[in-house]
């Protein structure tokens, strides 16, 4: 059969496999996760655009069917795409369904098609007999990158300053170039079973140092990633890949010698996994080794509150969930007091459980095709674990080896694209390894059709691709380096303003842009306290920006609350512009949206406050100060109420009270709390002294 593209077909999938993992862009909001996946969706794009040329040759032989009766893993992710398609139309967030959270490790509709379109480019070169191992050998080259990166970081050598994405008592845990700890920790995991597959076959002695070499480094990296899912993910791994191996040897006498090679390898693995607590890191490794039976420690437990928040998402949208990664979307609705407490003002993107985050987004089909998936995905590593030749069954092991670290780390952690582009092409290759020889790559075309594709087949795809990746890929892109530029600037700056508006105009879909739009706004009106009109304008502007927001996502009650506070101000500047029931009707939906959200409740308090609406202002405050009885910010406002209401010494006492609490990080509340504390004190002294004045006066009298 002609395939003219295979070769380009393996140079594309490699250097994906390759570059995914290494990449990072400082010119995006988020510099890691959100570059890898537009380079993936620009990569499966060019895949696409071959497909779609060769199908467009053979298409009245095409076999579709056939195909995937012979292939039931491809199967169950076809179901599981038609699932994550059928969560985005129902979805509370359809935007962030399709197009994911850039800075949120949320990827959307669109890296599920592309995570998925490597697997099945894997699949259909699997026949060759060297695919598994340059899968392994791009694996192995992006590992070495992340962990040499991360090495730098760890000693202070990186000439990038980043913030560290993740701290343990006080420690960095650098990511690499994997934009979490945790995240590097699974890749290594991963691959660990690959590179010792490597050393394993390698005929040249200095293969099998360099591949020993790098496994030990990445171990002691993993160890010192602090990421508690991982170690668990390579333990699991490294059995898998033992008991795999051994089996393999045990079938072929002649190979007893690997299973010795296999024990050698595992024996100093651990060894460099043990490595770090010979250093500076042993107190923070030991006591992470603890916290892994405490289901009581902090960040198990906001764990544990996430995964309770993810079930009760499930039973809310039970058949299709609240939308293709539109998790974060919907977790401020779930969002507990307790979780507030540990983590203040924070809502994870994911459940950090992949079942639960499958249900809570894609319901119970969702789960049911995830499930098929891994099911199969262990059938078809156990099917070529019994092949009869001797290297399959070896690389089975491999593969087993790095797909059960990944299942079991996803069973703590989430899916990142570079972690799922490694799970699908080595599932591809389970997949594809084991089908008979008359069924090569191109199978699912009927035998003997060799019809190469016409010019107009490679123009019709490359532009079908084209139309695809602009709205897909590069307006995206574009949207969010525009937005970048606001990363450093003062909120209430114009050029923040500016930068988000732009970002906005060029994807008027997210509506993210136009909340960081109207927040930026909103904040330039507070600092506008001489000219009326101006502020008016700004008002204005940060109206319709949180309008826009609120129609892309509805649900969203923080956002109403912002809605609601600009029109609070817009009516203490112009009472017969804005109606106060108009205020009050945003306020009631954004507490009924969010009822547990301290920032709701604040701004309600705060928006009522400016219109002198006391007993509003008074139930909004206490009722957050209620549900966060550690938060200064409620308190203050209730103090200031008190001042509104003339009751200096009731203003006093609450605002002293509000000045022992924790503001998180409201530090010009703060100022604004101390200085009414003196404007009540000081009020207190004015009265009393008019109380000693009348006093005087009376007791004159004759």
């Amino acid at each position: 059969m002609y395939l003219p593209a295979v070769p380009l077909l393996e140079a594309i999938v490699l250097g994906l496999l390759t570059l995914i993992p290494a990449i990072f862009y400082l010119g995006t909001t988020e510099q890691f996760e959100f570059p890898k996946t537009e380079f993936l969706a620009t990569g499966v794009l060019v895949l696409a655009a071959i497909l779609l040329a060769r199908t467009m040759a053979r298409f009245p032989r095409v076999r579709i069917g056939s195909a995937l009766r012979r292939d039931p893993l491809g199967a169950a992710i076809l179901l599981f795409l038609i699932s994550s398609v059928a969560s985005t139309v129902v979805s509370i967030r359809p935007d962030m369904s399709v197009f994911g959270a850039a800075q949120y490790y949320a990827a959307g509709l669109k890296t599920a098609f592309g995570t998925s379109a490597l697997y099945f480019a894997s699949r259909s070169l699997a026949s060759d007999e060297r695919w598994l191992a340059r899968v392994s050998w791009a694996a192995t080259a992006a590992l070495a990158i992340a962990t040499i990166y991360s090495l730098l970081q760890f000693a202070h050598l990186d000439p990038i300053a980043w913030n560290p994405s993740a701290t343990f008592g006080g420690m960095a845990r650098w990511p690499g170039t994997l934009a979490h700890a945790n995240h590097l920790g699974t890749y290594i995991a991963m691959t660990i079973p690959l590179v010792l597959w490597l050393a394993r076959r390698a005929t040249s002695l200095g293969t099998r140092a360099i591949c020993a070499a790098l496994a030990m480094l990445s171990l002691a990296i993993l160890a010192a990633t602090l990421s508690r899912g991982a170690w668990g993910a390579c333990a699991a791994g490294i059995l898998v890949f033992g008991l795999l191996m051994w089996r393999a040897a045990r079938l072929q006498e002649a190979q007893r010698g690997s299973l010795r090679a296999v024990l050698v390898a595992i024996l100093l693995a651990s060894g460099a996994a043990c490595a770090p607590l010979l250093t500076p890191l042993r107190p923070a490794l030991l006591s992470r080794l603890h916290q892994i039976t405490d289901i009581h420690e902090p960040s198990m437990h906001m764990r544990v509150l996430n995964w309770r928040a993810g079930i009760r998402m499930a039973r809310d949208h039970p058949v299709l969930g609240v939308g293709t990664d539109a998790y974060i979307a919907a977790f401020p609705r779930y969002r507990t007091p307790e979780f507030w407490g540990l983590e203040w003002n924070v809502a994870p993107s994911k459940a950090h459980n992949e079942v639960i985050g499958v249900v809570a987004t894609q319901g119970a089909l969702g789960l049911i095709a995830a499930l098929l998936v891994v099911i199969l995905a262990g059938r078809a590593v156990w099917r070529a674990a019994k092949h009869p030749s001797h290297e399959v069954r070896q690389g089975a092991a491999a593969a087993g080896g790095a797909l059960a670290a990944f299942a079991v780390s996803d069973l703590a952690s989430f899916t990142v694209v570079s972690t799922g582009c490694l799970a699908a092409a080595l599932a591809g290759w389970a997949a594809g390894v084991t089908r008979s020889p008359t069924a090569a790559p191109g199978d699912e075309v009927e035998a003997g059709t060799d019809a190469r594709p016409s010019p107009f087949a490679w123009a019709a795809g490359i532009a079908v691709a084209i139309v695809v990746w602009v709205p897909l890929v590069l307006l995206p892109w574009l949207a969010d380096t525009a937005a970048a530029k606001a990363n450093w600037v003062e909120i209430s700056s114009p050029q923040r303003a500016s930068a988000f508006a732009r970002a906005s105009a060029i994807a008027p879909w997210d509506a993210r842009y136009a909340s960081e739009l109207g927040r930026s706004l909103l904040a330039g009106a507070f600092t506008v306290t001489a000219d009326s009109s101006a502020r008016w304008e700004l008002l204005a502007r940060a109206r319709s920006a949180f309008e826009r927001a609120t129609r892309i996502g509805p649900t969203d009650g923080e956002n109403r609350a912002l809605l609601a506070r600009v029109l609070a101000s817009q009516a203490a500047l112009r009472p017969s512009a804005v109606p106060l029931r108009e205020v009050r009707s945003q306020f009631d939906r954004a507490i009924e949206l969010e009822p547990e959200n301290a920032n709701v409740l604040e701004l309600a308090a705060q928006g009522y406050l400016e219109l002198h609406r006391t007993a509003e202002s008074r139930a909004a405050a206490l009722r957050c100060a209620a549900l966060f009885p550690d938060f200064a910010l409620p308190m203050a406002d209730v103090g200031v109420v008190a001042l509104l209401e003339s009751r200096p010494a009731d203003a006093a006492d609450t605002l002293s009270l509000a000045l022992r609490r924790n503001w998180h990080g409201q530090g010009g509340a703060e100022a604004a709390a101390k200085r009414n504390y003196s404007l009540a004190v000081q009020e207190m002294g004015e009265k009393a002294s008019a109380a000693t004045r009348g006093t005087c006066e009376r007791s004159s009298r004759p």
